[in-house]
Formats: C-alpha cells, structure tokens, sequence
C-alpha cells in the first residue's frame, strides 16, 4: 500500500501528540483529568457501520486514532479528533465494485460530561469524501478508558462509528 505524503505527515504528527502526552500525564495520571485547564490525549481504534446512503457502496470501516481533550470546567471540555479510517468497499467474489475509501478526519467540538456518561458533538473535515462532517455523540468515561458512539453526517450519507479510546 502506497502512503502519500499527507498520511506520513499526519501519522508523524499523532505519534509526536502521543509521546508529549504520554510524558507530561506519567507525572499525576488520576488527578490530572480531574483538574480545570489540562490537556490529556489519547489513542483510539474505532468501527463505522455504514446507514442511509452509505450502505449500497460500504460495508465497514475502520480506523485509529489521536483524541484530544482540553478541559474546561468541570463537565465541559473542548474536543479534537484526528486520524485516519478505511471503508471497505462492497464485493461480489473477486470483483469489486466500490473501491475502499481512505478517509483522513480532522474534527473537533464540545463534550460534556455528568458523572461517567457525556454527550459531545463534533464537525469538521473528512478527505475522503472531500467534505464537512458533523457528528452528536455519547459515551461512558471510566478512568483513562472512554467506550462511545457518533452519528456521522456528511452530505447525505450517514454512518455510526464506535470508538474505544484510552487517554494517557
């Protein structure tokens, strides 16, 4: 599989967020999180299935991730999510008759939190399908490990994607 520059660069740039964060939060894991004003990030690997518009072209996608969280007050953070996810096309045998759709997301927005559940929602840029997405979510944060789930909106198709992300 041939990676274009954009890819090396990106992947360059989640790996650096990851070792920064991994040694600024090594210092106080636990009460970071807990305070005002703190930055924490986190890797995430995530599920898409496909749901209006969507479906007749893909069957799945998957994908990982680098998530940033900057939180504010107690309940809300502003949010950033950036990384990469592949689609599989739709096959008949050895025939295909969507290619799989490399897509590279840059989003971000709001959370937030009550207690261990949290909403969130989301826009932003998605290169795959050359447009602007927009994505309401929730999910259950316990500890470093977050287990949730986004509606995708991109034009006119729709997908639900699934994320498991521990924050360092």
């Amino acid at each position: 599989m041939k990676t274009s520059s954009i890819q090396k660069i990106t992947l360059i740039f989640i790996t650096l967020i990851s070792l920064i964060s991994l040694q600024s939060n090594a210092q106080s894991k636990a009460s970071k999180r807990d305070q005002d004003f703190t930055l924490t990030a986190g890797n995430s690997i995530r599920y898409s299935a496909p749901i209006k518009g969507f479906e007749t072209d893909y069957n799945y996608g998957v994908g990982v991730y680098l998530d940033l969280d900057y939180k504010l007050t107690k309940g809300l953070s502003v949010r950033g999510d950036f990384g990469w996810s592949v689609f599989k096309g739709k096959r008949i045998s050895d025939y295909s008759i969507t290619p799989d759709l490399n897509d590279w997301e840059f989003s971000g927005g709001l959370k937030y939190k009550f207690s261990i559940l949290y909403v969130e929602g989301l826009a932003g840029y998605r290169t795959g399908f050359e447009s602007v997405t927009y994505a309401p979510g929730a999910g259950i944060e316990v500890g470093n490990f977050n287990i949730g789930a986004n509606y995708n909106i991109i034009d006119q198709e729709r997908f639900m994607s699934y994320k498991l992300t521990f924050f360092w």
